[in-house]
């Protein structure tokens, strides 16, 4: 499967804010905020194929913060 496919599925599901995994943090370059990574329950991880390499995506949410989200790795 490929990532825009599985982007598309998570944003279809209400995970719609794109993170960047930073060390403990995931970083949303949209709205520049930073959230602490042990806020956010793995709520599923997804396989895909980016140029012939098998990588991984995190569908992530925080009651705490109020948002649920995707990052790649």
């Amino acid at each position: 499967m490929e990532k825009e496919s599985v982007v598309e599925r998570l944003i279809e599901a209400g995970y719609t804010t794109n993170f960047t995994l930073d060390k403990d943090c995931l970083y949303c370059s949209n709205t520049c905020n930073t959230y602490m990574l042990t806020s956010f329950d793995v709520d599923q991880e997804t396989g895909f194929t980016e140029d012939g390499v098998i990588k991984k995506i995190r569908a992530v949410s925080s009651q705490e913060y109020g948002v649920k989200g995707y990052y790649s790795f």
